[in-house]
């Protein structure tokens, strides 16, 4: 690639003081021609790792050019390229090198790094690492000498730099300039209390009289002329030296880590259509996963207090069928643990187990995180795999802060953002500085700082109502107390809320008010209109129409066309009678029964906002107890006020409800149809599933009288 080498000049830039020395163009000429032949550019090509799986994103570059960083957000995979600034130089202890930016794509994940001298190819290969400058040193794979001049350093003469620096332009050019820098007016970082200079990273500084000292490879410089008075105090690690302390820094953490393996009951709502299944999913949850799941792998990581902090997002009907955790160890053995509770914020549980586990806690880094810009931080990747700890390191550098949860100040891990819950940040002592975590409410994933954590455990705010619990108390839901619907433009004019509600594009309309609710205990009515939820402690708002669904299913339930229905269609049927369980209540569950919320709604026209706890519902069809008649393929449930309201049914009145028939069974032969109602057994009536049991246990066949809506049947079953 023919280089084009263009002298551009630049006084006071890139942020730096007005005092910065100027360069007439003779001396710019002069130093462009001596030093520019020694950059070239570095081409670095990914690749997937050894299983073929792309790998984090490389770090950005800083361009010298226009100061600011470039790089991709995209996972590293097969085919994917980065090209960056090399210097070739003389380096103590290296030799001749070519000295660049650190982006941490290192062997196994680069296919080749190259450069091109005169038309060919050269490949070449890491020597050493310069750790604090943020620098690799890379030399000819086949040991080669270098076929470019080579800067050599020395002390500078005179309190003026200027930065020399080379890039490289889409189209392949390669372009040369100078930088003036000036030490005379530091500024100072409010976060670390450093003095520092501004100036161009990527650059060779050199003093006017052609002198080089050393390499600029980030934004800042400190004014102590002893920090920066020669490369040759960079402390240089080889590259073996640098793998091996990655590998070792990755063995070290991994001690703290370990496979969780939970085992959960069988859903008792195994009965419902999968269109059921999918409108109860909570639209809080990230990972879409069925309700039925039996199992889930997880990470925990140990704690100094011994207990272990496992990463996992426990819906409270999730956590309610937790029947047995189990760590899995480094030597392959299983040791049981014990559920110790869910935090009510975050998508964490803690568990504790009879004996000690092996392994050692990582220390919490508490210092300022500004304290890591220009410097590497290591992300550290573990996944459970068949209760197998695997784990992946991934160096990356931090260039600035960002304002975190919870109005943290924390490093700008940019590959952690990319990872799953329990991935880590820590620096090379190991310390922990980041860990990424979900939220309860919106299960976001975010990254929040070691200390947040420390604050996180020490709150200990754990919900009281995410616990496992016993068989007959496994599924519940939380309830508002209201029915509701779209507020349309018609009906906020018809309710006088035109204004308030921007013409009906705003809020809903309440239908119905259950007695003995929260809805009720604060007063509100039919024909008030639901504006907003609030969250006390973070006064985040959340749109209730946010939650409104829509059912592919639309119409009345088709009753009148039940005996048409080929039976293989039987779990396909929606709900007659609507779906209790929504995403608004899936929503205040996954809060917290018990937790605050405040409400703000419109009531004859006047915006009102109260507070109030969140309650666990009253019996409802998901929820009821069930009994299986395995002989005959079918299921029954009690009949709980929901089911009474929509079949207009006194409280006294007999009856259990057919929540599913097995195609092919017995009863679907004689029949039967799902959401059926059997009111008694033999001519005698049954008022729950207890009474239904007791009357067919032990019988071979018996009579059943069957109401669909307002008609009534006799239906023989025999085995």
């Amino acid at each position: 690639m023919k280089k084009l080498l263009a002298i551009l000049a630049f006084a006071g830039v890139m942020g730096m003081c007005a005092d910065a020395p100027v360069a007439d163009h003779a001396l710019v000429e002069t130093l462009v021609k001596k030093f520019a032949p020694s950059w070239i550019t570095v081409h670095i090509a990914g690749q997937s790792d050894e299983r073929g799986f792309p790998v984090l994103p490389p770090s950005d570059y800083l361009c010298p050019g226009c100061g600011g960083r470039h790089g991709t957000n995209a996972k590293y995979e097969n085919g994917m390229t980065s090209d960056i600034p090399g210097l070739v130089c003389e380096l103590p202890g290296a030799g001749v090198v070519v000295l660049a930016q650190d982006i941490h794509i290192r062997p196994p994940y680069a296919r080749s790094i190259q450069i091109q001298v005169e038309g060919k190819n050269v490949d070449l290969v890491p020597d050493s690492y310069y750790l604090e400058q943020n620098a690799v040193a890379y030399k000819p794979a086949d040991g080669s000498p270098l076929p470019l001049p080579a800067v050599t350093f020395q002390n500078a003469t005179g309190i003026d730099l200027y930065g020399v620096y080379s890039v490289t332009e889409p189209q392949g050019h390669c372009n040369a300039g100078i930088k003036p820098i000036s030490f005379q007016n530091p500024q100072i970082s409010m976060d670390t209390n450093e003095h520092y200079v501004k100036g161009a990273p990527g650059c060779l500084l050199v003093d006017k009289d052609g002198n080089a000292l050393t390499v600029q490879m980030s934004t800042h410089l400190a004014p102590e002329r002893t920090r920066i008075s020669s490369i040759r105090n960079w402390q240089r690690i080889p590259a073996t030296q640098y793998e091996q302390r990655l590998q070792n820094l990755t063995t070290n953490v991994a001690t703290a880590f370990f496979p969780v393996h939970a085992s959960l009951a069988t859903d008792p709502r195994h009965d419902d259509s999968n269109e059921e299944r999918a409108r109860r999913r909570s639209m809080f949850q990230k990972r879409t996963k069925s309700d039925n799941d039996t199992e889930f792998d997880a990470i925990g990581m140990l704690l100094p207090d011994g207990r272990l902090l496992v990463f996992r997002n426990l819906h409270p009907n999730d956590t309610a069928r937790l029947v047995k955790l189990e760590v899995s160890l480094p030597d392959g053995k299983k040791v049981d643990a014990h559920f110790a509770g869910a935090f009510r914020r975050w998508g964490m549980f803690l568990a504790t187990t009879d004996t000690p586990l092996p392994g050692k806690s990582l220390p919490f880094f508490s210092g300022k995180h500004a304290a890591f810009a220009g410097t590497t931080l290591f992300n550290i990747g573990f996944l459970n795999a068949g209760n197998v700890l695997d784990v992946e390191n991934y160096p990356e550098t931090i260039f600035e802060t960002e304002r975190g949860h919870s109005n943290q100040i924390i490093a700008h891990a940019r590959s952690l953002s990319q990872c799953e819950e329990g991935d880590i940040e820590v620096n090379w002592d190991g310390s922990l500085v980041l860990v990424r975590v979900s939220t309860k409410i919106g299960t976001t994933l975010v990254n929040i700082s070691a200390e947040h954590l420390t604050k996180i455990l020490k709150e200990n705010d754990l919900d009281p109502e995410n616990i496992p619990r016993p068989e007959d108390e496994r599924i519940f839901t939380a309830d508002f107390g209201t029915e509701v619907q779209l507020l349309t433009r018609e009906l906020a004019r018809a309710n006088g809320v035109s204004l308030q509600t921007h013409n009906g594009t705003r809020g809903l309309l309440v239908t119905d008010v259950r007695a003995n609710t929260s809805a009720a205990e604060i007063g509100l009515k039919p024909g008030d209109v639901l504006m907003y939820f609030r969250m006390p402690e973070n006064g985040i708002a959340i749109d209730p129409r946010a939650f409104q669904t829509e059912s592919r299913y639309r119409g009345p339930f088709p009753w009148a066309q039940l005996s048409r229905l080929p039976e293989r269609y039987f779990d396909e049927l929606p709900l007659p009678w609507g779906d209790f369980e929504t995403p608004f209540k899936d929503f205040l569950t996954e809060r917290g029964i018990g937790s605050e919320l405040e409400v703000a709604f419109l009531s004859n026209g006047k915006l009102q906002r109260k507070t109030f706890k969140i309650r666990r519902a009253t019996a409802y069809y998901k929820a009821a107890p069930r009994f299986v008649v395995r002989d005959f393929g079918i299921t029954v449930a009690n009949i709980t006020p929901d089911l009474r309201d929509y079949f207009r049914m006194k409280d006294d009145a007999p009856g259990v409800v057919i929540s599913r028939v097995l195609a092919g069974g017995r009863a679907s032969t004689a029949g039967i149809k799902p959401f059926e109602l059997i009111l008694s057994v033999d001519g005698k009536e049954v008022h729950n599933v207890a009474e239904f049991e007791q009357q067919i246990t032990g019988k071979t066949g018996f009579d059943l009288v069957v109401r669909r809506l307002n008609e009534n049947r006799v239906v023989k079953i025999t085995k």
